[in-house]
């Protein structure tokens, strides 16, 4: 039996694999959560309240 090994290099790869996210960009629970804190915020009367 001959085993037949595939190079790394010999593999295609979809075009954006690997890429992610880019860089600075926030995910969808970062933006939630610092929505729903500036609204419990301003909720409570803001700055003048502190």
């Amino acid at each position: 039996m001959d085993s037949k090994q595939v190079s790394a290099s010999g593999r295609r790869k979809p075009p954006a694999a690997g890429k992610g996210r880019k860089k600075g960009s926030l995910n969808k629970t970062t933006v939630a959560c610092k929505e729903a804190l500036q609204l419990a915020f301003q909720g409570i009367g803001g700055v003048g309240a502190l």
